[in-house]
Order: structure tokens, then C-alpha cells, then sequence
């Protein structure tokens, strides 16, 4: 067994979590090893020392008066949200409506302008007058304009 590994079971042996098996092992390993041995004894000492006998208890308005000087110190008071009111929820509800109406004026312009192509007359009446490249000048007989303009319907 390596030391890293043995100092991890004697933290482990030290909180009381340690398999019997293991136990075993690490203390093989305490019998050969005296850096783990001194690990294991200044542990076993610091727990001695932080174990306290008595547990101390907050006078009954400790935690109310505490809330009173934070205040006193910030000069707000009382705050009657759970939480401090800043700048990040106004942002993030300018963003929501932003992106909300955003989507509204996409569907709105989206239907009207799919409402005009998908008028089927209309569409192509413009598309004759749009392309039709008679209305310019008079295109001579095989070119590339007058079959275009015979492709889409002209004359």
C-alpha cells in the first residue's frame, strides 16, 4: 500500500468509516511506515484537541439581532424579499420581452407576406409585370431575353 492511500484510510479510520478489512491493511501498512505513523498520531491528537465536551447555545434573539445590525451597517432595513432586488431581473425581463415580441412581429409579418404570395392571381400578375422585359424595349427574336420573357409568359 502507498502512503497516499494509507492517509486517506486514516482519515477515514479517524471519522469512523473505515472497513474492518481495511483496518487491517492500514495498520500493516503503520508498522512500516513511520510518516504515516506520525500522520496517524498528530490525527488522532487534533481530533482530541476539537472535540468540545460542551456544545455552546445563541441567546434566543442571537440570529434577530444579528439581521438588525446587517441592516443598521448596509442602511436598508428589513428586506421583505428573500433575496436582493438588482439589476439582474430587470435585464433578464427587457430580454423576455424583447424576445417574446420579437416573435410576435415575425408571425405577424410572416402571415401577411404569406397571405400576398399565396394569393394566386395577384402573385402572378406582379411576376408578369415584374419580369416581363417587353415593358423596357423590344427584345430581338432567340435571345436570352425574349426567352425569358416567353418562359415566364410574355409575349
Amino acid at each position: 500500500m502507498n502512503c497516499k492511500r494509507a492517509k486517506r484510510m486514516i482519515s477515514l479510520y479517524i471519522d469512523g468509516e473505515l472497513k474492518k478489512d481495511r483496518e487491517k491493511e492500514m495498520f500493516a501498512h503503520l508498522e512500516t511506515c513511520s510518516d504515516c505513523k506520525e500522520e496517524m498520531k498528530f490525527m488522532s491528537e487534533m481530533l482530541k484537541n476539537l472535540s468540545a465536551e460542551e456544545t455552546i447555545e445563541p441567546s434566543p434573539y442571537f440570529f434577530s439581532q444579528i439581521k438588525a445590525k446587517i441592516g443598521e451597517v448596509s442602511g436598508t432595513g428589513w428586506i421583505p424579499f428573500p433575496f436582493h432586488f438588482n439589476l439582474a431581473f430587470p435585464g433578464a425581463g427587457l430580454l423576455f420581452l424583447i424576445i417574446i415580441s420579437s416573435f410576435a412581429t415575425g408571425a405577424l409579418l410572416g402571415n401577411t407576406y404569406w397571405t400576398q404570395v399565396n394569393s394566386e392571381s395577384s402573385s402572378i400578375e406582379e411576376t408578369k409585370t415584374t419580369f416581363n422585359l417587353h415593358t423596357f424595349e423590344a427584345l430581338p427574336e432567340g435571345s436570352l431575353g425574349n426567352l425569358h420573357s416567353e418562359l415566364l409568359g410574355g409575349a
